[in-house]
């Protein structure tokens, strides 16, 4: 069954999140600041899928990198030499089980991918919160998705 955009809804159905990990993070802070913006920038995922013969299903992991640069209220981040005020930087697995009948291969993915960035989005926002909770940047509001995080404040 597809939708009005020319998407198997039914394909959809069948994945199921399974998680994510961490697998680096890391961050700078050199300005302190209450106010100001930032831009959060994704790498292409790098997808890997699997059937293990132990399992009936099967299983898609996505590996992709996330980039934070922060800036102190009145910088513009447009600008070359414009200073930080931090920037972090993590390295995210994300993990997808996939139970149809018929799965998913690459170029299916490829097509979707929007389904999956949206559990990439979420779990880099968990991974952030996590990370900044016990720092001098825990105060900021990490948005739960790319178009809100262009220029989030």
């Amino acid at each position: 069954m597809l939708n009005a955009h020319g998407v198997d809804i039914m394909m959809l159905k069948g994945i199921g999140f399974d998680g994510f990990n961490t697998k680096s993070a890391s961050y700078e802070i050199n300005d302190i600041s209450e106010r100001g913006s930032f831009n959060v920038f994704f790498s292409d995922p790098d997808v890997t899928i699997s059937k293990e013969t132990d399992v009936q299903y099967q299983q898609i992991l996505m590996k992709f990198e996330v980039s934070m640069l922060g800036y102190a209220e009145g910088v513009d981040p447009e600008k070359e030499d414009s200073e930080v005020a931090f920037e972090a930087q993590f390295t995210i697995e994300t993990y997808f089980t996939d139970h149809n009948e018929n799965p998913m291969n690459e170029n299916d993915i490829q097509e979707n991918m929007w389904f999956f960035e949206n559990f990439n989005q979420i779990s880099t926002r968990i991974a952030a919160d996590s990370t900044f909770k016990n720092s001098d940047i825990n105060h900021i509001p990490i948005p739960w998705t790319a178009k809100s995080a262009l220029l989030a404040e």
